[in-house]
């Protein structure tokens, strides 16, 4: 045992004096660390970054609404919370539609266990601007007439709940059903009224159902080219109908419809948007072709119809699309069109983006399936400088909630058809044009728990980088203000190369090309910054009118470490007083939140000229 102890002895000894000499020997080093250390860079924040954007990503929502359901005595529509799966693109219109007939089949015993739905055609739902277009599928047929009434009431309850839906027609299979057995009296566009009551609701279908002397009043969406003669958009119109006999109810319907786009759009005035009736030939005719029970309008123009639309910019594409989907969701039981020109049928149209072959020359709704808009809301500079000017975009439906196609029309800048004269690019050249980004320069761009992540490019940077002050703080928040158009959108962050970065910075020649402006001596041109979140900002929108909007708490944050994350609630704290020698509404942000999205300037929309007609 006392050798054991010697020995244990012995090696605490040689411990002890290896850290003695191990310590000595490090010392100098310690020193020197700390001297380093001390002269170094601080530490980057711990704070969770977010990751950058890479390709483009939507997750899909889960978004709460209220539906409407009749009680059990059918009385009167209640209030029923929900919620819908959104998926990435989707529009929520269509998503509510479906989720109210979901729960709406269950309360109809006519039914028998089939289910109400949307028809399975490519526009069973569309969404343009105020105006919603529902299209049911037969089995709707299944109920009787108030039972259909409660149908289309419970669908317009729940559709005006969201966010800038006024109107909703509702048709099956592609036209409107009449309130009367006749088969006569339209229904038109829906609007909500103030009682939930379906007697009252009911009541009112009856007695306009009834009324054959007194004349009728309808709502109806009456479609025109849009601007960019590409598409056709609906406009919701008061309609009033002479009075006469029952029997003559739908050709008095076809005229006055007739004679109403005639006018033109109220909204977008243009000789291409107008039905140019001048040139119609003999009476519209509804007949039934071949003994059938389906109803079809037959209208003849003369052949000059196609010069006058070539040198109005129009086509004869949007003119028909505008003519079958204005009077099938309006005329009662009317199933589509024949259209003549120059005494021959049409069979056969050119479209954009495909050739329309008619059988029998029958035009209806599902040929023109993609024709009807959606509306985007875009935000330019004024070229004076004094704000942001909002002008809406006539698109597809599928990419009216799509963040790139979004952007990308931004950085297309203004068109001659814009409502407004005095709007500049978001991201100008320095010729005043806009940038010549590709769609390649936008390398991301996600949406993720209400933030909007937009990767730009190098080449995207460099064109930031050459804006002063002004344009940068314009080109930012023409960014955030149209993105936070979106569904769910309320902040936007950026990146260069998927690195929090400033877009507006320019370091001076040995300069790191990553730092920060803290890190250097040099300045960025613009004191704005592009680094952290950015919220909308109302207060930098011009009316129509020439007066900037009133600007709402938190319209935007500064953060200036790329690392840190600001809560919306501390927002007021980040936002330096109003400068008063600057525009009203140009808020001031000591450093850009730099939006440069490189997006390949949309073509020029292609001459619409007049749509080809191979056979007639």
């Amino acid at each position: 045992m006392s050798g054991c102890r010697r020995y244990s002895a012995a090696r605490l000894t040689a411990w002890i004096a290896l850290a003695a000499l191990t310590l000595a020997m490090c010392s100098g080093c310690v020193d020197r660390l700390l001297r380093e250390r001390a002269d170094a860079r601080p530490l980057p924040s711990m704070r969770p970054s977010v990751m950058p954007p890479f390709g483009d990503y939507r997750a899909m929502e889960d978004i709460p609404v209220t539906l409407r359901i009749p009680d059990w005595n059918r009385d009167r529509l209640v209030a029923a919370a929900d919620t819908v799966s959104v998926y990435a693109g989707e529009d929520i219109t269509a998503a509510v539609a479906a989720r109210e007939l979901e729960r709406l089949s269950p309360l109809f015993p006519n039914l028998g266990g089939a289910e109400l739905r949307l028809a399975p055609v490519e526009n069973a739902l569309e969404r343009s601007g105020a105006v919603a277009i529902v299209n049911l599928d037969a089995n709707i047929w299944l109920l009787d007439s108030a039972e259909k009434s409660v149908v289309r009431m419970a669908l317009t309850y729940a559709l005006t709940e969201l966010p800038g839906v006024e109107y909703v027609g509702v048709l099956i299979n592609g036209r409107d059903e009449a309130i009367d057995s006749g088969g006569s009296t339209p229904y038109g566009l829906h609007t909500r009224s103030v009682s939930d009551d379906v007697e009252s609701y009911l009541n009112g279908l009856d007695t306009a159902a009834s009324s054959e002397s007194a004349g009728l009043s309808r709502v109806a969406a009456l479609y025109f080219a849009t601007a960019d003669g590409l598409r056709v958009l609906p406009e919701p119109r008061s309609i009033t109908i002479p009075p006469g006999p029952r029997e003559t109810l739908r050709e008095r319907l076809v005229s006055v419809i007739l004679n109403e786009m005639a006018l033109g759009s109220a909204a977008r005035p243009s000789d291409a948007s107008r039905l140019p009736i001048e040139y119609m030939v003999g009476e519209p005719t509804l007949f039934n072709p071949g003994g059938s029970a389906d109803t079809l309008l037959q209208l003849s123009f003369r052949e000059e119809l196609t010069d006058y639309l070539t040198v109005n910019g129009g086509s004869a594409y949007l003119l028909f699309a505008a003519l079958t989907n204005t009077l099938t969701g309006f005329v009662p039981g009317l199933d589509g069109l024949t259209i003549q020109l120059g005494g021959a049928v049409v069979t056969e149209i050119r479209a954009p983006d495909r050739t329309i072959h008619l059988t029998n020359g029958r035009m209806t709704r599902a040929d023109f399936a993609g024709s009807a808009a959606a509306l985007s809301v875009l935000y330019f500079p004024r070229e004076d400088g004094a704000g942001l000017m909002a002008v809406e975009r006539a698109v597809d439906q599928s990419m009216a909630d799509e963040p790139r196609q979004l952007l990308r029309a931004l950085l297309a800048g203004p068109r001659p058809y814009d409502s407004d004269a005095r709007l500049t690019p978001a991201l100008p050249a320095e010729d005043g044009t806009p940038s010549a980004f590709t769609d390649a320069d936008l390398l991301g761009v996600t949406i993720v728990s209400g933030e909007a992540l937009v990767n730009l490019s190098e080449d995207a940077a460099s064109a930031c980088a050459e804006l002063n002050p002004t344009q940068a703080r314009s080109f930012i928040f023409s960014v955030v203000n149209t993105l936070t158009e979106l569904r769910g959108v309320n902040r936007v962050r950026f990146f260069i190369d998927s690195l929090e970065r400033d877009l507006f910075y320019q370091p001076e020649s040995g300069g790191a090309a990553d730092a920060r402006p803290a890190d250097l001596a040099g300045r960025a041109r613009s004191s704005v910054t592009s680094l952290g979140e950015f919220y909308r900002q109302p207060g930098m929108v011009v009316t129509e009118f020439g007066n900037i909007s009133e600007p709402e708490p938190n319209e935007s944050v500064e953060a200036t470490d790329a690392q840190d994350i600001i809560d919306p609630d501390d927002a007021e704290d980040s936002i330096e007083p109003d400068d008063p020698d600057e525009p009203e509404g140009s808020a001031e942000i000591d450093e850009p939140a730099n939006l440069s999205q490189p997006n390949e300037p949309a073509d020029a929309p292609p001459d619409p000229g007049v749509a080809y007609i191979d056979e007639i």
